[in-house]
């Protein structure tokens, strides 16, 4: 569960809709299942109306999917549930791009054969089976 504070309205049969939902969405997003993580945000207003038996854990500033930069997250640590998971962003022995730093690479300016090549890939792929593999 990815709890984060911020700015929503409440818009018809839609419910709330605002920026700040989808992320609390993608800090829910690195977490695990059973794990409570909380953003700043939502960890400074929290802090001091915790009952006694839950803590707070800091696990430092990491990288979120719709945050401008790394956001210092919160785990909730609750008696009676698992207190104890992998580094967030690991899914599957994999580690999630979105939780690593950002890095560059060669601009795609002077590069139509590569693009081309990966239009036809796609196209290819969405007319057959409509199974895509991405490779990078």
């Amino acid at each position: 569960m990815g709890m984060h504070s911020g700015e929503a309205v409440l818009s018809g049969d839609d419910g709330y809709v605002g920026f700040a939902i989808h992320q609390a969405a993608r800090v829910g997003d690195i977490g695990h299942g059973g794990q409570v993580l909380l953003s700043s945000t939502t960890a400074r207003l929290v802090e001091h109306d915790l009952p006694a038996e839950v803590q707070m854990r800091d696990l430092g500033p990491t990288r979120v999917p719709d945050f401008e930069q790394p956001e210092r997250l919160y785990q909730l640590a609750i008696p009676g549930l698992p207190d104890r998971f992998p580094p967030l962003g690991i899914r599957r022995g994999r580690i999630d791009p979105a939780a690593s730093p950002l890095t560059t690479g060669p601009p795609l300016l002077e590069r139509e054969s590569d693009l081309a090549t990966i239009r036809s890939v796609v196209n290819l792929a969405l007319e057959g089976s409509g199974r895509l593999l991405a490779c990078v």
